[in-house]
């Protein structure tokens, strides 16, 4: 008697709402956009890839190279345009172009526009970046604040921020170290597409009607360029820590 009463206990508790009132079960879950803001925060994160030492009043720079990304968990496959859902953890790669101008007062300016076409995801970016100290054979100092928002992704609106200090050393003529830390501030809105659209997330998956965040997360990072053979040509990589995720960048770039 006792086993049946149990039994009828588990039903009474697990099945019937699930009925009732249209609770997810075992098999639906309610998909939470926080890891697909993060996702763009990481994507946002990766810097133009610069020392603090300014480029001068003739000073002009290109560049192109792009970051390296990890796929969080539950990304809706059309958030990013997969005819499949992408695998957790799988490598996301995205290109990038930059763009920097020096001028007479230590400060410089740039863009910079990040962009995958295949996934129609886009990110346009300006930054300035104030040389506080630079003297021949010391480190430099300086201050940047680069400013990143979203483009081609209809049910998500995106901006970042970033106000970090960086430190760089040049030594042997041809290497430069740099690196600095600073914060970053995100505001995100995520909001539904139509029933038509979400027939696109997996079947165990529920997307929420909108969601909005702000918020703020420290940043470090660190970086080596090398001149190759040229003082137009550059190489140069970088690390990005936020928190407990990770960002590998690389660029080539030319100019002074």
């Amino acid at each position: 008697m006792r086993l049946v009463l149990a039994f009828v206990y588990l039903i009474f508790i697990w099945v019937l709402p699930s009925i009732c009132f249209g609770q997810t079960t075992d098999r639906e879950h309610l998909w939470e956009p926080t890891q697909w803001f993060n996702f763009l925060e990481d994507l946002s994160s990766a810097s133009v890839l610069e020392g603090a030492h300014c480029h001068g009043s003739y000073g002009i720079k290109i560049g192109v190279g792009g970051s390296s990304h990890v796929i969080p968990q539950a990304i809706p496959r059309y958030e990013l345009q997969y005819r499949e859902s992408p695998e957790v953890g799988s490598e996301f790669f995205l290109p990038r172009v930059y763009f920097t101008k020096g001028t007479p007062l230590q400060i410089d300016f740039g863009g910079h526009i990040a962009t995958d076409p295949d996934r129609m995801l886009t990110l346009l970016g300006g930054y300035a970046q104030w040389t506080i100290f630079q003297e021949k054979g010391l480190p430099a100092a300086a201050l940047r604040s680069n400013f990143t928002q979203l483009a081609g992704v209809e049910s998500t609106t995106y901006q970042g921020l970033q106000t970090e200090v960086l430190g760089s050393y040049g030594f042997l003529r041809f290497l430069e170290i740099y690196g600095g830390g600073g914060v970053g501030m995100h505001a995100a809105t995520y909001q539904a597409e139509d029933d038509n659209r979400m027939t696109l997330l997996p079947d165990s998956i529920i997307a929420p009607a909108s969601k909005s965040a702000d918020w703020v997360r420290p940043l470090f990072r660190m970086g080596l360029k090398i001149q190759l053979g040229s003082p137009f040509f550059a190489l140069t990589s970088e690390y990005t820590s936020l928190q407990n995720r990770q960002i590998l960048a690389g660029k080539l770039s030319i100019g002074l």
